[in-house]
C-alpha cells in the first residue's frame, strides 16, 4: 500500500473529505441504528481515509470512496461481533433492579407471546398465508437476518421486509393486541 505524506495532502483532504460528514453520519446511522455507534463509525472510517489517501484519485467522487471505507469497517466490525461469544451477566448481579433497568424493552411481539399460550399463537400463525409464515418462521425464530431469508426463500429481500411486516401485522390482530410501533422521529 503506497504511503501517503500527510503534510502534502492534509489541506486536500481537509477541504474535501471534512465536509461530507454529516453524509457519513446519515450513512452510518442507517447500518448501526445508534448514534454512538454512527459517531464511532464514521471517526474509523476518516482514519481510514486519512491514513489510504495516496490511493485517492483527485477529481473522482470523494463521498463515494469515503462511503465504501465506511461500509467496509461496518461490514468488518460486523463479521468481528458475530464471532465473538455472547457475554451474558450470571449470578446475582442478574437479578439486581439496576440490571434489569439497563436492558432494552420487550418488542410487541414479546409482549404477545408472554401474553398469550403458545398454541394461541400457533393457531394464529397457522392462518397466516405460506410465505408470511415462511419468512416469519426463519426471521422471528430462528434470527435470520431478512437477506438471509430472502437468500432461502429465492425471493427480494424487499419482499421479505414486506411479508414479515404485513404477517406480524396480521399477527398482531389476530391476538388482539394493538399494532404499537415506536414512532420514528
Amino acid at each position: 500500500m503506497p504511503t501517503v505524506d500527510n503534510r502534502d495532502s492534509g489541506d486536500s483532504f481537509t477541504v474535501e473529505a471534512l465536509p461530507l460528514r454529516a453524509d457519513l453520519l446519515r450513512v452510518a446511522y442507517r447500518y448501526t441504528r445508534n448514534a454512538a455507534d454512527a459517531e464511532e463509525l464514521v471517526q474509523e472510517t476518516y482514519l481510514s481515509a486519512w491514513t489510504s489517501y495516496g490511493t485517492y484519485q483527485p477529481g473522482t467522487n470523494i463521498r463515494a470512496w469515503l462511503v465504501r471505507i465506511l461500509v467496509n469497517n461496518w461490514v468488518n466490525s460486523y463479521r468481528k461481533s458475530t464471532r465473538r461469544v455472547r457475554e451474558t451477566l450470571s449470578g446475582c448481579l442478574a437479578h439486581e433492579p439496576a440490571v434489569h433497568a439497563m436492558t432494552a424493552t420487550p418488542s410487541a411481539e414479546d409482549v404477545v407471546l408472554r401474553d398469550h399460550t403458545d398454541e394461541a399463537v400457533k393457531r394464529s400463525v397457522a392462518r397466516l398465508p405460506t410465505g408470511f409464515q415462511a419468512v416469519i418462521f426463519y426471521a422471528d425464530i430462528c434470527d435470520y437476518t431478512l437477506k438471509e431469508v430472502a437468500a432461502i426463500q429465492s425471493i427480494p429481500l424487499g419482499t421479505a421486509m414486506s411479508r414479515r411486516h404485513r404477517g406480524l401485522q396480521r399477527l398482531r390482530t389476530q391476538l388482539g393486541t394493538p399494532d404499537t410501533q415506536p414512532s420514528v422521529r
